[in-house]
């Protein structure tokens, strides 16, 4: 079957077509984006397919997509990368590192686009290196805070702190280390200057 055909099946609402489709590219898609964003965790990475998927049923459902010009795979792949470079560029902000924030260009999308020595990749693999990285309690309320995205006050039942108060405090000097180490490895590989270095941490 034509990529094409499954699009007036799912237009009607076809629930078999659609399952099928949403369970044959899943495990690619997973493998696709871990392969390129380490320091996205596979929830993450599920969570990204499923609003792609969503995102190909509305815009066939309200007549954007009546024609595919690639394969569905493709498309959908697209769409799911957009939403996994939102989310780094989420946690890249948590940082205050403006510099790595970035918006893909369609040679982005191209799905043989990032290559291992790919300076954007370079920058992906560090930070997730570096969290990994960090002692505790670093390693715990980073992963806390940035993977699994709770709150301070939720944080603190999982932890052996007195207060809200002192996990912020807490948190904050661990995300402080986590720059300092990060940027440094960043001037060793001669990704950025010494001089942006020190602008980024003043």
């Amino acid at each position: 079957m034509n990529d094409n055909d499954y699009l007036p099946r799912i237009k009607n609402n076809d629930t078999k077509v659609i399952g099928e489709l949403y369970k044959l590219y899943r495990d690619d898609f997973i493998r696709f984006i871990k392969s390129r964003f380490f320091s996205l965790d596979s929830e993450r990475i599920e969570d990204a397919y499923s609003e792609a998927f969503h995102a190909l049923y509305r815009n066939v459902q309200n007549g954007k997509l009546v024609k595919l010009t690639g394969t569905l795979k493709t498309y959908l792949f697209q769409i799911g990368l957009f939403k996994a470079i939102d989310e780094i560029n989420r946690k890249k902000k948590l940082l205050g590192e403006e510099l790595l924030d970035y918006k893909p260009t369609e040679e982005m999308l191209q799905l043989d686009y990032f290559e291992e020595d790919d300076e954007e990749v370079i920058k992906i693999r560090e930070l997730n290196e570096t969290v990994g990285q960090m002692k505790e309690p670093c390693s715990t309320l980073l992963r806390l805070f940035w993977f699994e995205r709770k709150r301070d006050s939720e944080i603190l039942p999982l932890t052996s702190f007195a207060s809200v108060d002192v996990v912020k405090v807490k948190r904050s000097r661990c995300m402080k280390k986590l720059k300092e180490d990060y940027l440094q490895k960043l001037v060793r590989l001669k990704i950025i200057s010494e001089e942006k270095q020190l602008q980024l941490l003043a």
